[in-house]
């Protein structure tokens, strides 16, 4: 992986560029890496931008599936600093949430098997004990 270097945030004629394999997988590695070591780096775009254009991320990842599991990887590594900081108090917990959404986190939903969720059986639990009196 190429040492992190910053690059200016005017990006010039990178959004013409023609980049090569190996130019696009050090860029997406450097993003990573960035994600990873600056702990401030709540967003994607923060990371990305030092090191290449946003719309050619996006773009590679989209039509190259390596790339597009180190730009969820990168996501992983946001959401769950964004997570851990909620749940530390650094961040606000709804924001936190919706940031975390962003990044690709999903709510768990459950559906009840045993009753195919139309019908609930709200009858108490009685357990019978055997006693010796």
């Amino acid at each position: 992986m190429s040492k992190i270097k910053k690059r200016p945030k005017t990006y010039g004629n990178q959004y013409f560029k023609k980049w090569g394999d190996d130019e696009l997988t050090d860029a997406f590695l450097d993003v990573l890496h960035y994600a990873e070591t600056v702990k401030d780096c709540i967003h994607l775009v923060t990371a990305i931008k030092g090191f290449i254009p946003p719309s050619t991320y996006h773009l590679y990842a989209s039509k190259n599936s390596a790339l597009e599991r180190i730009k969820k990887d990168t996501m992983a590594i946001i959401a769950e600093r964004v997570g851990t900081g909620a749940m530390r108090g650094e961040y606000k917990e709804t924001s936190s949430i919706w940031r975390m959404k962003q990044l690709g986190e999903k709510d768990e939903k459950y559906q009840d098997i045993t009753t195919q969720g139309d019908k609930v059986n709200n009858a108490p639990s009685i357990v019978f004990t055997q006693s010796d009196e």
